[in-house]
């Protein structure tokens, strides 16, 4: 078994054992309501596809799904099949795990799935925006999404980035000078990609110190959508701190050191529409959420991967090797653009990317019902009744051996098979919903590879890497996190000792 199969079916069914105390709380609630004559909630059972029963109207299911998201969907389609309906809740849900059916969802014109369901949940869970949603949104809508489109396209890109690769190179150099001994593989691949997107996107008047609070927040993401995080004091006070930081950076208004276009467009939006230091910090912090939570996540799940992989890192290490010749030097390929990394010299890297999003990522967003109406799919139509939310289950359609042979595999070279194509993402022809689809695709998906890709030819060029801590053995995977929502999170680390490679003895 691989090194990546054991340490994601490791950890499927983590809370089997702490269910069990559930499931008797579940049991016995459910005899008392039956007792006081109280009926259970469930779907029309004559309608299809299946439905997914229920003791308490959805709200043990609902239990379920927060303590463990993927273990529960995966029981659910264990049984019911790859189409299913589930309360959880007072959210009726149908539930689609096929690459074909999830592409239908994305193509879904608004008109008949409202996507916006999900933004409500992140301005609130990331940002606590509540009261003044309807407006915030709007506005985000309107002149933010298009701001961001524009500036993060691949015509673009090179544009808003000038310098990312070398800011990113110093931080990772100071990094390594400040810490010594066993390094945190998450701080190594994360804190420094962090900074410098911040200070390239933002200007060097953004606040640098920063992350701590982030990954604080970052982390309890979960608990937060699950509505069971017990201990909010450190997550919330981390928020308080981002907000402040934030209004201070908005008030001061000095943007320098980056494409004007986009921080002052930021800026401008909210001066145009009246918005507050406060809305404005919100703002500005659900942005940051959305362009690091899943960029961090996959670039520490792809070291990760490569370190337990000794060939496919010495096969992405000796491509990175072969590109610095190719462009004269290594200070030349850093001064590369992203237009001219997106080429052939890097197929393999670019596979990997991909490869490690698609076994990370978990859950497509939710979406709503504005009627009712047949929702199409290969083999005909799934109703869908107004009200009732449409769910896409990822994870699941990434896992299908049909599409993806040996699907729990990392394999290197999946997405390198075929003729490379700039400005695409090496994924055609494959069910890969990783970075969303249709109309609502990820706006920031080419800057999140340019930022992966740069990152792994710094580190892999310029380091050795040798385990350390739980790992001085030999490459241990970190534990999935049981409530890991949206891309999959561990509860533990990776240590590494890093040593400059003969070819950067001068580091």
């Amino acid at each position: 078994m691989s090194y990546l199969t054991k340490w994601i079916y490791s950890n499927t069914s983590c809370t089997k054992i702490d269910m069990y105390p559930l499931v008797l709380s579940v049991a016995a609630a459910y005899v008392f309501i039956r007792l006081a004559g109280i009926s259970t909630h469930f779907f029309d059972r004559s309608r299809s596809p299946s439905y997914v029963p229920s003791l308490l109207a959805g709200y043990d299911n609902g239990l379920l799904y927060a303590l463990n998201p993927c273990a529960f969907l995966s029981r659910c389609q264990k049984r019911y099949g790859p189409v299913y309906r589930v309360s959880l809740g007072s959210w009726r849900l149908t539930v689609v795990s096929s690459g074909n059916a999830i592409s239908s969802v994305y193509l879904t014109p608004t008109q008949l799935l409202r996507n916006d369901i999900m933004h409500r949940e992140m301005f609130y869970v990331v940002a606590g925006i509540k009261a003044n949603y309807a407006y915030l949104h709007q506005v985000m809508v309107r002149d933010l999404y298009p701001l961001v489109d524009r500036s993060l396209s691949p015509r673009s890109l090179g544009q808003t980035t000038q310098a990312f690769s070398l800011v990113l190179l110093s931080q990772i150099k100071n990094f390594a000078r400040d810490h010594k001994g066993p390094i945190s593989l998450t701080h190594l691949t994360n804190e420094p990609l962090y900074t410098t997107t911040n200070l390239v996107l933002l200007g060097s008047t953004f606040p640098t110190g920063t992350y701590g609070d982030f990954q604080t927040l970052n982390k309890s993401v979960p608990y937060r959508f699950g509505r069971t995080l017990i201990f909010f004091w450190p997550s919330y006070a981390a928020r308080m701190r981002l907000l402040h930081s934030l209004k201070d950076y908005l008030q001061r208004g000095e943007v320098i050191d980056c494409d004007d276009r986009f921080s002052h467009g930021f800026m401008q939006a909210f001066k145009d529409n009246g918005i507050q230091s406060l809305e404005g910090a919100q703002l500005v912090l659900n942005f940051l959420w959305g362009v690091h939570s899943n960029t961090l996540s996959n670039s520490f799940f792809l070291v990760s991967f490569l370190l337990g992989n000794p060939d496919a890192f010495a096969r992405v290490r000796a491509e990175i090797d072969l590109a610095v010749e190719m462009f004269g030097s290594f200070e030349a390929l850093l001064e590369a653009g992203p237009s001219e990394l997106d080429d052939p010299s890097f197929k393999l890297l670019t596979s990997a990317i991909m490869e490690t999003m698609r076994l990370t990522n978990l859950h497509a967003g939710i979406r709503q019902a504005n009627c009712d109406f047949d929702l199409k799919v290969e083999n005909g139509t799934i109703p869908i009744k107004k009200g009732e939310y449409v769910f896409g289950n990822v994870h699941a359609a990434h896992m299908d051996d049909t599409a993806f042979p040996n699907p729990e595999v990392f394999m290197v070279d999946r997405f390198a098979q075929q003729p490379y194509r700039k400005k695409h993402l090496q994924t055609d022809g494959h069910p890969f919903h990783s970075l969303g689809g249709g109309r609502h695709i990820c706006k920031g998906r080419w800057l999140a590879v340019y930022e992966i890709k740069v990152l792994l030819i710094i580190l892999l060029h310029t380091f050795d890497f040798s385990p350390a801590g739980d790992n001085s053995k030999g490459w241990c995977p970190p534990r999935v996190h049981p409530r890991s929502i949206g891309v999959i999170h561990t509860e533990d680390d990776v240590f590494v000792r890093l040593s400059p490679r003969q070819v950067e003895k001068g580091l």
